[in-house]
Formats: structure tokens, C-alpha cells, sequence
């Protein structure tokens, strides 16, 4: 089983270099997909919701329904993308 699952990451390494700026990293506990965290939709959302919070919190709702956030949520139509 360990040997399957090191000829699958080897194999996913040899895919990774050729699309450039991803590594698979060997840790103690496992194995890390190392990449930039704004390529990671979940953390982008994150922090342009944080945006859009403070915005609402400087009390500047136009601010915040205009941030980039709304527009990553909603597909850019302006309203809720379908499930």
C-alpha cells in the first residue's frame, strides 16, 4: 500500500513540474501540496469576506456589496450561483 501511494505522489510530482509553481513536500505526518494560498479559493474567500466585513463594519454597505467577494460567490450575475 505505502508503495502504491509513493508511485501516485511521484507520479502527480512529475505532473506538478510541468504546470510550474506547485510541490509536493514529504512531511513526518504525510505529504503537502505547497502553494501560494491565494490559489486556494477557499482562502481567497476568506479574506475577501474579511474585506467586505470591514467595509460593512465602517458602516459603507455600498463598499461591501461591491467587493470582489460578492462577485466570486454569485459568478459575477449578481446573484446566487447554483449549487
Amino acid at each position: 500500500m505505502v508503495n502504491a501511494l509513493q508511485s501516485q505522489v511521484s507520479r502527480l510530482r512529475r505532473l506538478l513540474a510541468e504546470g510550474g509553481d506547485v510541490v509536493v513536500e514529504r512531511h513526518a505526518a504525510g505529504y503537502l501540496l505547497a502553494i501560494d494560498p491565494e490559489d486556494v479559493d477557499a482562502h481567497r474567500f476568506t479574506r475577501l469576506a474579511a474585506e467586505g466585513r470591514r467595509a460593512l463594519d465602517a458602516d459603507e454597505p455600498a463598499e461591501a456589496a461591491a467587493a470582489p467577494v460578492v462577485a466570486r460567490v454569485t459568478g459575477g450575475r449578481g446573484r446566487r450561483s447554483p449549487p
